[in-house]
């Protein structure tokens, strides 16, 4: 169900929206374990689903809206068409393109007047598809501007064209569904089921040799036995 969220007055605005250490205002930091865990596990999945289609995937790097000075930094932005560029920063003034996908791990030291702002700023530069993932919660919600305001809706189940997967519950957790044809959640282990499948596949290929190789006894012996009884 939408739900419409009512404007707070915002707090200064600051050039670098994001936390960041004394002078490097372009190298944004995470706030907790958690916060990086999701961001890894976002920009890995959606690599993963987005792969072939000439985007690229990043995560926590600064992004400047067309004709703005302000730098906020998305934990997940998809860039259509940007496969293979490598950026410090992502102004759309000078690229031309407009991310088609931004998410923001929201951390407990967000306040809403500035959470507000950064969705209003993404949706207001034309960016498709805006999210709000609350690892506290394990609460997902689509942001969205209408008719001049904020609106969030429950995201959970829904498929995002834009990250071709889809936020879902697993275990009784948020997860994201299907990267590599499975529900991967935080407690997953990719690199484990690399593991597993090459695994069985050494086994299978194992038992292909040792049927081959059976195969090869049983021809010369019946080769031997032909040669006997001519």
């Amino acid at each position: 169900m939408s739900m419409p969220v009512p404007l707070d007055s915002p707090d200064e605005a600051p050039e670098y929206d994001y936390p960041h250490l004394p002078g490097e205002e372009l190298d944004p930091i995470m706030e907790s374990t958690t916060h990086s865990a999701w961001c890894t596990l976002l920009v890995q999945s959606a690599q993963h689903t987005m792969a072939g289609t000439g985007a690229l995937v990043t995560g926590n790097t600064p992004f400047v809206p067309a004709g703005e000075k302000y730098h906020t930094a998305p934990d997940l932005m998809v860039l259509p068409g940007m496969a293979g560029r490598e950026f410090g920063r992502y102004l759309v003034d000078e690229h031309g393109v407009v991310p088609s996908v931004c998410v923001e791990v929201v951390s407990p030291s967000n306040s809403w007047p500035r959470l507000e702002r950064r969705y209003r700023r993404w949706l207001q530069a034309g960016v498709g598809e805006v999210y709000a993932l609350h690892p506290d919660r394990e609460t997902v919600h689509r942001i969205e501007l209408i008719d001049g305001e904020i609106v969030r809706t429950d995201a959970l189940g829904k498929y995002s064209e834009g990250m071709r997967m889809a936020f879902v519950r697993s275990d009784g957790h948020l997860a994201l569904c299907c990267p590599g044809g499975r529900t991967v959640g935080l407690r997953a282990d990719p690199f484990g089921w690399l593991l597993q499948e090459q695994s069985r596949a050494d086994e299978a290929e194992s038992r292909l040799a040792d049927s081959e190789a059976r195969a090869a006894f049983l021809e010369a012996e019946l080769r031997l036995l032909r040669g006997e009884a001519d």
